[in-house]
């Protein structure tokens, strides 16, 4: 499943994968790979992401539905 969320806040931020690919310091197609949902980011990674952007890793990678 695409992450529409982490996509939206890089498009907030005038991002490109690649930006958050050398920010994370992984090739850009495992990126591309992650935010499109055909791997799963590392919680190292989710958490690095997170505070970039200043949100919960929560409101990146999980529906307000898996939450309870």
């Amino acid at each position: 499943m695409t992450n529409r969320k982490l996509k939206s806040l890089r498009a907030m931020h005038d991002e490109k994968q690649i930006d958050n690919a050398k920010f994370l310091a992984i090739d850009i197609s495992t990126y591309n790979r992650k935010e499109n949902g055909e791997r799963a980011f590392t919680l190292n990674e989710a958490y690095k992401l997170a505070q970039k952007y200043n949100v919960s890793i929560e409101e990146i990678f999980f529906d307000r539905k898996d939450v309870i």
